[in-house]
């Protein structure tokens, strides 16, 4: 901060969006760092056009999801994901979830724990929480937390749902292909938008936050035009490890889920 705003205990707007785009840049690094995604695309497909990001040291680490944890949902059940024959039909429903949930305890993916209770959080973005709404099984079983919490249910409030142990929370950097060009979508065509929903439990994600970050403010043109630039140091890795369970080295933490996107 410089010296004014540092004796008012307040920052600049010039500082306020900084922050912002750094918070938001660090949210995008981490989404497609757990989607195995490659920091030359954007969260939602689009090429990174002059961007630092994929020569940022951590990104050569950046992983597609393991075998036994790139799932996709076929509008009826869950089959190993091949985005490539992903269709409009693929549409993500109540019975997504529930196999979803069934499928990592059955592979030991490590749940959160919250007050001796087994929990996974599922990122989803918010069209696929769209047409979750509009699944008639999922408004049976949020209608009966609606029954007994009352107008303080998710239902009424738009809150974060809880669902058979997944803690549905809908984020707009949940990677799809919305901005891929035609012929760089899924689908058979690579016409098809998707997206890739992510059931995390615990140690998703590792993150290296070193310090906080660094402001330096200068002026430019004899003192006419201010610059301020900014210094982060932080790196991302998705865990994977050998699991004993399924033979081979799998994502620690995640379950990737990809299917059609309105």
């Amino acid at each position: 901060m410089n010296n004014a705003s540092a004796a008012a205990g307040k920052a600049t707007p010039s500082e306020d969006k900084l922050a912002f785009w750094l918070a938001n840049r660090c949210d995008q690094l981490a989404f497609l760092t757990m989607a195995g995604i490659s920091y030359a695309f954007k969260n939602n497909g689009a090429p990174r056009v002059n961007s630092p990001f994929p020569q940022l040291a951590f990104a050569a680490n950046v992983s597609a999801p393991t075998s036994k944890r790139a799932l996709m949902f076929d509008g009826t059940s869950l089959q190993t994901s091949n985005t490539g024959s992903i269709t409009t039909a693929f549409v993500p429903k109540y019975t997504m979830i529930v196999d979803l949930i069934a499928y990592a305890k059955e592979h030991y993916v490590k749940p959160l724990m919250s007050g001796g209770k087994a929990y996974y959080v599922l990122f989803v973005h918010p069209q696929t929480l769209a047409a979750l709404k509009k699944d008639p099984d999922y408004q049976r079983a949020v209608v009966a937390v609606a029954t007994k919490a009352g107008l303080d249910s998710p239902w009424f409030t738009g809150a974060t749902v809880t669902v058979d142990g997944a803690v549905i929370h809908e984020h707009n950097l949940v990677y799809n292909t919305k901005g891929a060009a035609p012929g760089s979508k899924w689908g058979a065509g690579g016409n098809v938008n998707g997206t890739r929903s992510m059931l995390c439990g615990a140690q998703a994600l590792g993150m290296a936050d070193l310090g906080n970050p660094e402001w330096t403010e200068k002026l430019f043109q004899y003192d006419s035009q201010q610059g301020i630039n900014i210094d982060k140091m932080m790196g991302l890795l998705k865990p994977r490890f050998y699991s004993i369970y399924d033979g081979s080295v799998e994502d620690f933490g995640i379950v990737t889920c990809d299917h059609y996107l309105q």
